[in-house]
């Protein structure tokens, strides 16, 4: 998801406008991040918990999240070991 830090994906961009100017978050508004994370975990149990058909969002570009990329960004190490 573009413009997200590791604690984008909990509660703390909620609790301070500051986690963003001490790196915490990226630049993404915390509604519209929970808005998308919710979306997504919410269909990926209903896959795999109530076993509906998959929502094309989960494995293809969708413009209501023009945000998700698919695949592993470059900046991302690999360990080969």
């Amino acid at each position: 998801m573009a413009n997200t830090g590791h604690y984008d994906f909990a509660d703390i961009p909620f609790l301070s406008p500051l986690t963003k100017r001490f790196g915490f978050s990226g630049g993404i508004d915390p509604y519209r991040g929970q808005e998308i994370n919710r979306k997504f975990v919410r269909s990926f149990f209903d896959i795999h918990l109530k076993g509906t058909a998959p929502a094309d969002f989960l494995t293809q570009p969708d413009q209501h999240f023009p945000e998700i990329t698919f695949g592993v960004p470059d900046d991302v190490s690999q360990n080969d070991e």
